[in-house]
Parts: C-alpha cells; structure tokens; sequence
C-alpha cells in the first residue's frame, strides 16, 4: 500500500513549506499550525496511554467497573490520584458536584483531548449546569472549533482576573482556574498552572493549547502567541536547565523531546548529536526525508564535512 493511499506522510512532503523564507507566508503559517497541533495532539494521546495504563495496573484503586467510557476512565485515573493525595497541595479547596471532583474532571479531560466529552459532561450534568451555567457556554463553544469568539473570550477573561484577584489564597479550585485559562487563553503572560500538579509533558501541553497561528496584524496586543513564542521559551529553558554539562531532569531526552515538538528541528539534531550521534544521524535522516532540515553547504560554510553535521548554530541554519 502506498503512502498516499495510507495518508502518511510522502517523501520531500513539506520541504516547500519550511524552506520558505517569508514567515507569514501562507505555506509558512500552515506548517506552524501543523506543528502546534500535531504536537498538542502526540502530548494528549500519550497522556491518555498513560491513565489506561496506570488504570490497568491498579485496578482495585481505580475501580474502574460499568462501562468503560472515556469520562469513566478519567474518574477512575482521579480516584488513583486522590487516593496518592496528588491532585493539589493539602489545604486546596476542591469543589465536588456529586460523586466528582468536577473542575478535575473537565481538567483531565481537556487533558487528554477529549474536547467533546467536556463539553458534553458540562451540559448535561444537571449538578454542573447549576454550580457555573456561563461556563457551560464557554466549554460547549469551545469544543466546537477549540476557540472562543471575541466578545465571549473578553468575559472569560474578565471572570478569571476577577476571582483572581477576589478569592484568597486556596479558596478558589485551582483546576477551576486551569480549565478557565485553557478555554479562555486567559493571562497569556503567566502560561502556568497554579496549585495543579505538573510535568514538564503537562507544561508543554499547555503551551500547545494556548497557542495560536493566525495572522497577527488581526490579533490583539494581548492575544499574540505563538509557535515561535513557544521556541523562545524552549531556547530560555534549555540555557537556564540543560546547559553544557547539566542534563536537567530527566536527562537530554527531555529537552531534544522539546525541541521535535517545538518544530526546532535542526537545534534537536545537533543537541541529541553531544549525547548521541548515532540516533541523531537517524534523526537527521528522516528529517530531512519529509523535507523538514536545513543543513549548511559545508563548501561555503567552512566547516569539514563530518563536522557539520553536529556542529552548533553555526553549522545549521534555524
């Protein structure tokens, strides 16, 4: 069966794209939406393989039992967490409407991508509808196209700085606010979670979640963000935690993870190649099969042939 037929990727498929010069290009634009979104979905389909199989190895924690639906495996992945206490710091209000941890919930489910079942859970959930009926509004219009309209995100917003700034400390469920600033991409300059437990994975997530690639010229000052945002942060991240000769938590894989997924592709490789070539080469070559490296002319860049490969910024082009 050929790549076409399967819808896989074909070889040099994206080359024209990212090799285009001008970044508001249309062809441009649309390879750093495929980023983004391809990323945030990788970062939500392994999280979910994650809470199946944690569910799998703790079954009489989880007690998953009935049907096992996307929300009621979600609800089992709480149970574990509650019974871990690693939902929240002690002292953390956590608001229930009837046997959930509703902000949780939603929170998980966003989580792993599952947009659809969120919205379904808020609107159908009579507990729910009663407890925040405005955010049902935003979570059902969110779930259709993953955005807000302008009017409806200026309240979100509005809502959020507000408990914000009222609510003291630990009163106000924090994945309450989480799911509040995931809708409503709200206070784009703190792109952290407070009081929610988190992995640099979970970071990353949010990252993708928030961003968005349209034309901005149309954006609002306070709207703006963006894959090249995200790579910023990422090169910020490697300086401060993965400098020469410290690895960072969880060693170099984590942070060349970070890059793939930041579409910095020819920083990866000559990342990974310090720690390991071999799997760099392979890198490399798949890379650039899609069309997706741009590697220096060693005759003009004045480096030997074998050095360029692995060379700094120097020998590659970002």
């Amino acid at each position: 069966m050929s790549a076409s037929e399967t819808g896989a990727a074909k070889e040099r498929q994206f080359a024209e794209d990212y090799l285009d010069e001008a970044p508001n290009s249309r062809r441009a634009m649309n390879l750093r939406k495929r980023i983004v979104e391809g990323s945030r979905v990788f970062l939500e389909n392994t999280f979910y393989t994650e809470v199946e199989n944690v569910i799998s190895k703790n079954p009489r924690e989880a007690q998953l039992g009935g049907i096992p639906t996307v929300i009621n495996k979600i609800r089992a992945y709480i149970r574990l967490r509650a019974a871990r206490k690693d939902l929240a710091p002690d002292g953390t209000e956590i608001q229930m409407v009837g046997q959930d941890y509703c902000w949780i919930l939603i929170f998980y489910l966003l989580r792993c991508g599952f947009v659809t079942e969120a919205a379904e859970y808020v609107s159908q959930d009579p507990g729910f509808r009663s407890l925040d009926h405005k955010f049902v509004t935003y979570m059902t219009t969110y779930a259709q196209n993953r955005r807000l309209p302008r009017d409806m995100q200026q309240k979100i917003n509005g809502e959020y700085q507000q408990r914000s700034r009222n609510a003291p400390d630990n009163t106000v469920d924090p994945y309450r606010m989480a799911c509040y600033k995931i809708i409503g991409r709200c206070e784009l300059s703190r792109r952290r979670l407070e009081g929610v437990n988190q992995t640099v994975e979970d970071w990353m997530w949010l990252q993708f979640s928030l961003a968005r690639e349209d034309d901005r010229a149309e954006e609002v000052a306070g709207d703006v963000f963006g894959l090249e945002d995200i790579q910023t942060d990422i090169t910020e991240i490697g300086q401060r935690v993965f400098g020469k000769g410290q690895e960072g938590p969880g060693g170099y894989g984590t942070f060349f993870l970070l890059q793939i997924l930041g579409g910095m592709f020819e920083q990866a490789v000559s990342y990974l190649g310090v720690y390991a070539p071999v799997s760099a080469v392979h890198f490399a070559i798949a890379l650039a099969y899609y069309g997706l490296l741009r590697v220096s002319d060693f005759y003009t860049s004045g480096e030997e042939p074998c050095k360029s490969a692995f060379s700094s910024s120097d020998g590659l082009e970002s």
